[in-house]
């Protein structure tokens, strides 16, 4: 997921705002709409066509407690974990398991503060005279190259540890960013951006993975789409109130101080219920097989994640 979603953000972050700004200075905000929506609907199109015959089971992500049959796929990989039988396959959660509250509401929070920064990012640099607008040119592309590097870091960590310390990770360097933006110079710049970059990127990885990881395959649909769903309306809902304090005072700042607090909130609330249920932390599971021993999925291997 890490390297999957640099490559989103090189191209999210790093060529569409500058194909979209010369598109604008061309043929005008409307033309680019126009444009857009072309482009979205020969995408869609094309990305039909490619995988209209693929299914998630075609490349080995099957329910808890299935095993793959037929593909032929042999690994040598003594950390590949045995499928999971499916009467010990994690029981679904309720939607208000606190442990399950916690990272979507705490990502609701992220994603709110983390689109209303990239929405009003030009702005923040217009009103601070300590910017120069010529660094305008640099911001995007900047904040491309960190959600690379960061999606890629982050997902290695996230192997490596576990999800709630890279969570918790996410959480402080957006609580840090939004304290620093308000008397952003050019030298905290170098700091403030960066550190909401990786908030971005890590969370991005974290929501992706940590509903599978921690209750399992069979429930994600359902808990996949609560989270997602906040994970949109914090979105949707970032952008207004900064608007509506900065149409008042004129500047973000009392938006961001606040937006910090509540973010720090949460990763006080990650701390304390973020834990992997049964105690694990988070990560993978620790389930080895006998050293050098093949890995055969047509006698009934299968690598189930979560």
């Amino acid at each position: 997921m890490g390297v999957a979603g640099a490559a989103v953000s090189a191209f999210l972050l790093g060529l569409t705002p500058i194909i979209m700004m010369r598109l604008i200075d061309t043929v005008g905000w409307r033309g680019c709409y126009n444009y857009l929506g072309a482009s979205e609907l020969v995408g869609c199109v094309l990305v039909t066509l490619i995988w209209r015959s693929g299914s998630p089971e075609t490349y080995g992500v099957l329910p808890d407690g299935k095993v793959s049959k037929g593909l032929g796929l042999k690994r040598k990989d003594s950390n590949l974990p045995p499928p999971i039988p499916p009467d010990s396959a994690p029981a679904a959660p309720k939607l208000t398991n606190p442990t399950f509250l916690t990272f979507v509401l705490s990502d609701l929070v992220i994603a709110l503060n983390g689109t209303a920064f990239y929405f009003n990012l030009q702005q923040v640099v217009l009103d601070n005279p300590n910017i120069p607008n010529s660094a305008r040119t640099y911001i995007y592309p900047g904040m491309a190259l960190i959600g690379i590097v960061s999606r890629v870091i982050s997902g290695f960590m996230i192997d490596k540890l576990n999800h709630r310390f890279v969570f918790l990770t996410a959480l402080i360097s957006s609580t840090l960013s939004l304290l620093l933006l308000p008397t952003m110079t050019i030298k905290t710049a170098f700091l403030a951006l960066p550190l909401m970059g990786y908030s971005m990127s890590a969370s991005g990885n974290v929501r992706s993975t940590v509903h599978a990881e921690y209750f399992g395959l069979t429930n994600l649909p359902n808990l996949q789409s609560v989270a997602s769903s906040a994970t949109v309306l914090g979105s949707a809902m970032g952008p207004f109130p900064y608007g509506v304090v900065h149409d008042y005072t004129g500047r973000f700042d009392g938006a961001m101080y606040v937006g910090a607090a509540v973010t720090c909130v949460a990763a006080a609330a990650v701390w304390r219920f973020g834990e992997k249920p049964g105690g694990a932390g988070g990560g993978r599971y620790e389930m080895v097989g006998r050293e050098g021993e093949d890995y055969d999925d047509e006698e009934g291997g299968g690598a189930i994640d979560g």
